[in-house]
């Protein structure tokens, strides 16, 4: 059962503990996050997925109003993705955003990351990314 952990004015995280399915939602006002605040919320996120240790991890950027700079987008790599590795995360679902400049930073972003051993793929839904999730959890 899908449970909401956290939200404050530039994200909204929820958990899924019996399908170990962990995410979070960009809102809109993220566009006037410091770099600072986007760390922070990096470093909440990457706790986060630490604590719960999801098989699955969804990010909606559909609302996001944040490009990730070069300098942030290492970042990510070494907190958000770091996590996902340290707890053995399979899949990394990434909800879209329509606008094309921010949609690159967002795959930038996830290109940096090449260790992973989780895979991922873009979807314009969270339901498309859920049924996804759920083809691997019915294939176990």
């Amino acid at each position: 059962m899908k449970e909401s952990i956290f939200e404050n004015e530039f994200a909204a995280s929820f958990v899924d503990v019996e399908k170990r399915l962990y995410g979070y939602k960009w809102k809109r006002t993220n566009r006037t996050m410091t770099p600072e605040q986007y760390k922070a919320e990096i470093t909440r996120q990457a706790d986060n997925i630490l604590q719960y240790k999801p098989l699955f991890v969804m990010v909606d950027f559909s609302e996001t109003d944040f490009i990730i700079d070069p300098d942030l987008q290492g970042f990510v790599t070494q907190t958000l993705f770091q996590s996902m590795i340290d707890v053995d995360t399979k899949k990394l679902a990434v909800i879209q955003t329509e606008d094309y400049i921010l949609q690159l930073s967002v795959e930038q972003t996830v290109n940096e990351q090449t260790k992973a051993q989780y895979v991922t793929q873009y979807f314009l839904s969270q339901e498309e990314a859920i049924q996804w999730f759920e083809d691997e959890i019915e294939g176990n």
